[in-house]
């Protein structure tokens, strides 16, 4: 009997990494030009790099039969600018991954620094994701990808006024 025991806590044990496996999207590059309102943060032209990690165990909050989105908790996002901007997510995000007919576009959304509220895009390649992502977070091919403006922007908004600015990086995971 104990050996038995031991048997299935070793298998638990095993199987436990691959369950609760986590996927890191990675975005670096530069923002900018602005594209619309005054960038009160100065952030147009600074390089930036950003993280967001999410549990490929995770079940999708909302969905389409072309959707998906999901829930990041507190610490799950991150992000650093050159302009001397660091940021951990405090509280929940979202990150909505859409399959398209001629792309893919991931969204990641939240509260931002200093009381922003934040939202960046991402325009991809199609069939970047595998259907798999509309039930679970899952890698996509090829990584990395290189993102530009205008489809690929950092939107952010201030005390009630909006700015977009581009993005020219690449996306990885």
């Amino acid at each position: 009997m104990k050996r038995l025991l031991l048997l299935l806590t070793v298998f638990v044990l095993g199987l436990a990494p691959m369950l609760a496996q986590n996927l890191t999207i990675t975005l670096n590059g530069t923002l900018g030009p602005i594209q619309s309102g005054s960038d009160p943060l100065g952030a147009n032209g600074a390089t930036a790099t950003a993280t967001f990690t999410v549990s490929t165990t995770a079940n999708p909050i909302s969905s389409t039969a072309t959707s998906a989105t999901y829930r990041l908790p507190a610490g799950a996002v991150t992000a650093t600018l050159s302009n001397g901007i660091s940021f951990t997510s405090t509280a929940a995000w979202k990150m909505k991954v859409t399959l398209a007919a001629t792309h893919d576009r991931l969204v990641c959304s939240g509260p931002g620094p200093l009381g922003t509220t934040v939202s960046a895009t991402s325009y991809m390649r199609h069939n970047s994701w595998t259907n798999g992502v509309l039930t679970h977070p899952t890698a996509f091919t090829p990584t990395p990808q290189n993102l530009r403006p205008p489809r690929s922007t950092l939107k952010y908004t201030l005390a009630g006024s909006s700015t977009v600015l581009g993005f020219t990086g690449t996306i990885s995971n």
